[in-house]
């Protein structure tokens, strides 16, 4: 007589294990992997989208709609800087004049200051500098459409007065 030897339980199951492990690493990974540097604390310290407009605004001397007229590369401290001069649009805070020149920490994301472009600016310090953590916004190319771009900040801080 042949004796019938039975495989264990788990001999049976295990490609169907490995499979499903698979399955369900193999995208986990992928999708860390291109999340990865989303969460690196660089890139997250240096986003527009980590302040809020009404906290970047209590906390700036100087906040005015302007377009970059020129851009000058620096340095200070050792740190990449860029200096941007504006002919100014609007002012809610700081200084009435025409023009203001700003210097900005050159980062990963935010604020990046290009001949022409046009942004509301959050600024501070003497010189000013932009907000450190690149809360200043870029606007559209038409003037006077600042409402339409902030969504509400005209609203809730008024109209801004024009430089003299």
């Amino acid at each position: 007589m042949i004796e019938k030897r039975e495989q264990p339980s788990g001999v049976r199951l295990r490609p169907f294990l490995v499979l499903g492990v698979a399955l369900i690493a193999v995208p986990l990974i992928a999708v860390a992997a291109l999340l990865s540097p989303l969460f690196q604390p660089s890139a997250a310290g240096a986003c527009a989208s980590s302040v809020g407009l009404e906290r970047a605004f209590v906390a700036s001397d100087a906040v005015f709609v302007g377009t970059v007229t020129t851009v000058r590369d620096d340095a200070a401290d050792g740190r990449p800087l860029r200096t941007a001069s504006f002919a100014v649009e609007r002012v809610w805070k700081g200084p009435r004049a025409r023009h203001a020149s700003v210097r900005v920490r050159v980062q990963r994301c935010g604020f990046v200051p290009s001949p022409g472009t046009r942004w509301l600016v959050f600024a501070g310090g003497v010189p000013l500098e932009a907000a450190s953590m690149g809360a200043s916004v870029r606007l559209g190319a038409a003037r006077g459409s600042v409402d339409g771009s902030l969504g509400g900040f005209v609203q809730r801080y008024g109209p801004g007065a024009v430089p003299h």
